[in-house]
């Protein structure tokens, strides 16, 4: 019989716990072992500030990678998180920058109309950027090689003026050896920089979904009615992920001009007027090129986010409708719609597509260009071509090709999303805010005295806007007007 069966499978239950009672239970493999084993017992494979050469050389990761040889990898077997990566850490630090953003945002109103708080200034403002003195120092690595080819150049051309007799070879070794030191450090500086970069776009980005998560968690069902579930989707996956390459390449924005104007200081003692043109030809002609990309790149991305918007939230109604859909037969006409949407998203794609290769031919050509005008006006002002100047200049015209039409270029381009995508989360967080205070958009409004007539103690009283209805009642009711509002009054 049921019941019987029943409680024989709870007496085996019992006498199982019985069993077990006083015993360990073992952590579940895969994920569950990170909710069951505590933390604290995990190992932590690295510090980035635990060991200097530890941190150049990513030696943290080789206990990982040696057992990755022997065997699986576990859930246990992975390092504990640390605090300052950890979702709660960051999501009080960002809940914090944008408390502080909202109030400053208060503070510039004149009038009550001032511009409403910016999402990017608080991710700026919740995270510390010093790893970017790790890309000061891989541009000065860049730019002292080149000085020290100059010398090693001029050191071979003077050995091989005097015949070989005479030559200081402890010089040579010593330029040689200044050489390996300049490229390291230039290369070194530019992967630590790249490492900590993406690790606080990391940070970003986790900050950034668990204060949407937050919100959402507060937001009341009459706040809903404004926005989808795909939209939100959107916003947690999509442009989200704007704020991590948006953290490597906005540096660039400073350091490439001014890395560049070094670099002119340099070529102006090589190449005197020949370095003007050559950079005035840079400036003039390619800079504005990448600001017209990133007004291009900004538009885009809006037009592509609100077709991607439209089109989620029109599959989540045919997913959530698809039974009615099917009763009256409207499979073709919502896949022509949702086909429509799709074209427009994908045209803006194209679009960006295009300026990406328009952008990578800017790339390619800018050295050969810059270093032709150079080289031509240098000529044509009377002055003789060296081998050291050729390869001087043709070096920092390399490094300057890289960081300004390469990096920068990726600078203005994924800058100029994030403060779309900001903006998007921006105002989705003030809708959000705005409606979960009482009194205000969705929330319960205070409670007004009642006026008129009446009979008995009121016992419930309902505010009513603008409405005309009609309904069949049991009790008393009474209206009272008051202003433009009217009170419905049941005296029980």
């Amino acid at each position: 019989m049921p019941g019987e069966n029943g409680r024989k499978e709870e007496a085996a239950m019992v006498r199982e716990d019985g069993q077990n009672e006083g015993k360990v239970p073992t952590p579940l493999r895969g994920l569950g072992a990170l909710d069951t084993e505590p933390q604290g017992q995990r190992p932590i494979v690295w510090d980035p500030f635990a060991s200097v050469l530890g941190t150049v050389w990513y030696a943290w990761v080789t206990p990982l990678v040696m057992l990755g040889l022997t065997k699986s990898l576990g859930a246990e077997d992975l390092p504990r998180v640390l605090d300052e990566d950890s979702a709660d850490s960051l999501h009080r630090r960002l809940l914090g920058a944008w408390e502080a953003e909202k109030q400053r945002a208060r503070a510039c109103t004149g009038g009550g109309h001032g511009q409403p708080p910016q999402f990017w200034r608080a991710l700026l403002n919740s995270q510390p950027f010093w790893h970017v003195v790790f890309l000061v120092l891989s541009g000065a690595g860049k730019i002292a090689s080149a000085i020290v080819l100059g010398l090693i150049i001029e050191f071979f051309a003077e050995a091989n003026g005097n015949g070989g007799e005479d030559v200081d070879y402890a010089r040579g070794c010593l330029l040689a050896l200044l050489m390996i030191a300049t490229i390291c450090v230039g290369a070194v500086g530019q992967h630590i920089y790249f490492f900590f970069a993406w690790r606080r776009g990391m940070q970003l980005r986790i900050a950034s979904k668990t204060l949407l998560y937050d919100r959402i968690l507060s937001m009341r069902a009459c706040q809903m009615r404004n926005t989808t579930v795909g939209r939100i989707v959107n916003l947690a996956s999509n442009d989200v992920e704007r704020f991590s390459l948006a953290t490597m390449f906005f540096p660039y924005l400073i350091f490439g001009p001014v890395e560049a104007l070094v670099v002119l200081v340099i070529l102006w003692f090589e190449l005197e007027f020949g370095a003007l043109a050559g950079f005035g030809l840079l400036l003039g002609a390619f800079l504005p090129l990448q600001f017209w990309f990133s007004k291009k790149y900004a538009r885009l991305r809006l037009r592509a986010a609100q077709h991607t918007d439209q089109r989620v939230k029109l599959m989540s109604e045919v997913i959530s409708g698809a039974r009615v859909m099917k009763c009256y037969a409207w499979e073709h006409a919502f896949a022509e719609r949702v086909s429509s949407v799709r074209e427009k998203e994908i045209r803006e794609v194209k679009k960006t597509a295009t300026l990406r290769g328009l952008n990578e031919g800017v790339y390619n050509a800018c050295p050969a260009v810059v270093g032709f005008v150079m080289f031509v006006v240098y000529i044509a002002t009377g002055n003789t071509l060296t081998a050291r100047k050729v390869f001087v200049s043709l070096t920092l015209i390399l490094i300057v090709q890289l960081d300004m039409t390469k990096f920068f270029a990726f600078g203005v381009k994924e800058s100029s999303e994030a403060v779309v995508a900001g903006r998007r989360i921006g105002e989705f967080l003030a809708r959000a805010e705005a409606g979960g205070v009482g009194g205000g958009e969705g929330g319960e409004g205070p409670s007004r005295p009642a006026h008129g007539r009446g009979r008995g103690p009121v016992e419930r009283q309902q505010s009513l806007g603008p409405a005309a209805a009609s309904w069949q009642t049991t009790g008393s009711y009474s209206i009272s007007k008051r202003g433009s509002e009217a009170f419905l009054i049941h005296a029980g």
